[in-house]
């Protein structure tokens, strides 16, 4: 009665449907992934993302349009799951992968974020598509972190055969060699891509003494090893093969203690004799 006098009964209703639900609808339609069932749980329930739900986000991570909708929805980005949602948006259709990527940024994402076994994103894109390494590198990437192994982006997209890559990591500023002198030695034997070896002498020629001599022990290697390709593309760029390290053969040293006439040729092709 006095309720109805007062007219507070619209007031009470509204009070109470502006309480904070549990999520439970939406973490159902979460499960399923099916933006539909999603956008009504979101509609129908008062979601308070920051006190329940506070992980909506990392699900469906795999549907643009959910992981959208529940940023604009008022879902948290953490900044300790940078990385997951980044790497992972990798897995999208080619369409999808850099809109989303330019979403999580603008919500808040670090994209110099530390995750799994040391990586960062610009890791993962270095050995994968260009268009996302570019992506990466735009939005403000490290080019230059290296993993406690030693591993950079130039030697993820190295070893992955991905020249291209290498070329834009250089454009962005990424060091090669200057972290760990042995990487030269390391991705030369290791790679199987003659046009990844041309572009790393290309874009980083040895010009210390040190590099020389560990572009030296390489050129020793390929040679007793048989390795022609690689010999005549080192040759190619680099032809001060007498600087080796101490008490080293040098290059024209184990040339000669081999009968190899196809070796020799591709030495005389190279004008050294």
């Amino acid at each position: 009665m006095l309720l109805n006098k007062l007219n507070l009964a619209p007031l009470t209703f509204m009070m109470f449907s502006m309480i904070p639900l549990n999520g439970g609808e939406l973490d159902t339609a979460l499960n399923s992934c099916h933006f539909i069932k999603v956008k009504n749980a979101i509609e129908k329930e008062y979601i308070d993302f920051q006190t329940t739900s506070k992980d909506a986000i990392l699900k469906c991570q795999r549907n643009s349009d959910i992981q959208r909708l529940l940023l604009n929805s008022g879902a948290s980005l953490r900044k300790k799951h940078s990385f997951e949602l980044l790497s992972n948006s990798f897995y999208l259709p080619y369409s999808d992968r850099v809109p989303l990527l330019h979403t999580y940024l603008e919500f808040g994402a670090d994209i110099n974020a530390v995750g799994r076994n040391d990586n960062t994103i610009v890791l993962v894109a270095a050995s994968r598509s260009y268009l996302m390494l570019e992506a990466v590198l735009q939005a403000g990437a490290d080019p230059n972190y290296y993993t406690k192994y030693n591993q950079g982006a130039i030697l993820r997209a190295a070893l992955s055969g991905k020249p291209a890559n290498i070329e834009l990591l250089h454009k962005y500023g990424a060091k090669f060699g200057e972290h760990n002198i042995d990487v030269y030695h390391n991705v030369l034997i290791q790679t199987q891509y003659i046009s990844v070896i041309q572009t790393l002498l290309r874009l980083y020629p040895p010009k210390t003494v040190a590099e020389k001599q560990v572009i030296n022990r390489t050129l020793v290697s390929a040679i007793s090893r048989q390795k022609y390709d690689l010999v005549r593309a080192i040759l190619f760029y680099h032809q001060d093969i007498d600087v080796v390290e101490p008490n080293k053969l040098t290059p024209k040293a184990i040339l000669a203690s081999k009968n190899d006439r196809k070796m020799s040729n591709i030495f005389f092709e190279a004008g050294i004799y």
